[in-house]
């Protein structure tokens, strides 16, 4: 294993929240996104 470190990317990493999105998307996994979100905050 080596020990490569990446600072940068690991604290972008950390800091940014990827939602899924698409415009194929069903209407019940857009309200799955919703859900858990509200439940987060």
């Amino acid at each position: 294993m080596n020990n490569v470190t990446f600072p940068i990317t690991e604290l972008i990493h950390n800091e940014v929240l990827s939602l899924p999105i698409s415009p194929v998307m069903e209407w019940n996994e857009v309200e799955m996104v919703v859900d858990v979100l509200n439940k987060y905050y």
